[in-house]
């Protein structure tokens, strides 16, 4: 993965438009290679965003609140422990995951797919928070993922834009 997989598109300083419909792209990148790119302003202070989206536990619980309470640190990872492993079960298939970066000052995350699952081969994932407008938080989500030959990118579509949907609810409360 390059240094950032993130366009930059942060959104800084544009005024806040809390609750419009999340910016969303996909592009295919090579035969079954997509890049996954999410943004959308929270009506909440980037503070109190970061301090849920910066453990991997509660990121889940945001993202797959299906799958919270399957989630589980491996090989001593822990929330604070960078990189750190876990697994989580989604749909009945568990998924390994490891945190590679975390930047507490820029407000960023990346983690990946350790082992293929759910029709995925590869996944790299960036998140990144900046500040927008009255106190308000740009959330750009960027993900690299290979699928495996003959899965459906559109199945794969339609989990992201409702994880983009329950990040907005649960910061729109």
């Amino acid at each position: 993965m390059s240094e950032s997989t993130t366009p930059d598109r942060s959104g800084a300083g544009e005024p806040a438009t809390p609750q419009r419909r999340p910016e969303f792209t996909v592009t295919e990148t090579a035969p079954d290679q997509f890049l996954f790119y999410q943004r959308v302003v929270l009506r909440q202070p980037i503070e109190k965003v970061w301090a849920e989206v910066r453990d991997g536990r509660r990121l889940v619980g945001l993202v797959l609140p299906e799958a919270k309470d399957t989630f589980a640190w491996l090989d001593g990872g822990n929330a604070e422990k960078v990189p750190s492993r876990f697994e989580i079960s989604v749909g009945g298939a568990a998924l390994r995951e490891e945190i590679t970066f975390r930047d507490d000052d820029h407000h960023a995350l990346r983690y990946r797919l350790t082992e293929p699952g759910l029709g995925m081969q590869t996944y790299q994932a960036e998140l990144k928070l900046t500040r927008a407008a009255e106190g308000t938080t740009s959330f750009v989500y960027a993900r690299n993922i290979t699928l495996q030959p003959g899965f459906s990118v559109e199945v794969l579509k339609q989990v992201v834009e409702k994880e983009i949907a329950d990040v907005q609810a649960f910061f729109a409360r």
